[in-house]
């Protein structure tokens, strides 16, 4: 299983939706759920420790 998420202009967001489902139809076992907006810090990763001021 994964699980990814992407950023996308609020202009593509239909064509970004579009352009997945069609990618994923007809394709044995893959389950494609498009969800969101999501808030920008779902998007932002933890300091890593050993640079953390």
């Amino acid at each position: 299983m994964g699980n990814d998420a992407y950023l996308v202009p609020t202009d593509r967001v239909d064509a970004f939706r579009r352009g997945i489902l069609a990618a994923a139809e007809g394709v044995p076992g893959l389950r494609v759920e498009v969800t969101g907006p999501w808030a920008p810090y779902s998007f932002a990763l933890q300091p890593d420790p050993e640079h953390a001021a």
